[in-house]
């Protein structure tokens, strides 16, 4: 889901990293909110203990067009102390990421830290190491994804999904079925939702696999 970016455009302003170099180009890359863990999910359950009887139920797209006192509800919610470091996982992207590591792809992590929960940002990297350990790269990224090479990208939100598509032409995009993502149709993009980890293991090992400079797909 849509993370609220700091004011400036840097890339990456803040990085972790497993090895000093990547020493291969076969590189899988998982983003954090809704791809491994429940971020939106844990949001409305939280909201929802904040509702007073009398108020009118959550909208379904918190995001868009939330009205000013939502807004300061979720950024209450957010800048709790260890809200996103107790974040629930999300098993769909689990999967994934055990699919991965069995191909033999390089993972790492590419998530956007906001500017309103200035929290996030350590603990989304305490989360990454209680998790992986030194298995993985992480990087916190303050503007946009799409400068960010992988074989593989695994994201939940279709804008962020696109535009790093526009730039990767030959990369792969294997997307956690959410509501919202439902209608996503591009070729490159294989939306999981459970029950087809077959295409996930089968398309991701032709990503694995295929020559520099070459396609994934065999049209």
């Amino acid at each position: 889901m849509p993370i609220d970016n700091p004011t400036h455009d840097n890339q990456v302003a803040a990085t972790s990293r497993a090895h000093a170099v990547t020493t291969s180009d076969k590189v899988c890359m998982f983003d954090m909110d809704d791809t491994l863990y429940d971020y939106a999910g844990q949001l409305r359950r939280d909201l929802e203990l904040l509702r007073s009887p009398g108020e009118e139920p959550l909208p379904q797209n918190l995001w868009s067009g939330a009205a000013p006192w939502l807004k300061r509800r979720i950024d209450l919610i957010r800048s709790q102390p260890r809200w996103w470091l107790n974040l629930p996982k999300f098993q769909l992207g689990w999967d994934i990421y055990a699919v991965a590591v069995d191909i033999g792809y390089e993972v790492e992590i590419l998530t956007k830290g906001p500017s309103s929960s200035s929290n996030a940002w350590s603990e989304k990297a305490e989360r990454v190491w209680k998790d992986f350990g030194g298995r993985v790269a992480l990087n916190i990224a303050g503007g946009t994804k799409r400068r960010t090479y992988a074989r593989v990208l695994v994201d939940d939100y279709p804008p962020y999904v696109l535009d790093w598509l526009a730039h990767r032409p030959r990369g792969l995009v294997i997307m956690p079925a959410h509501d919202y993502n439902a209608g996503i149709e591009h070729p490159n993009v294989i939306r999981y939702d459970g029950t087809n980890i077959d295409v996930v293991v089968g398309t991701m090992t032709r990503a694995f696999q295929r020559a520099p400079g070459e396609p994934w797909r065999e049209d």
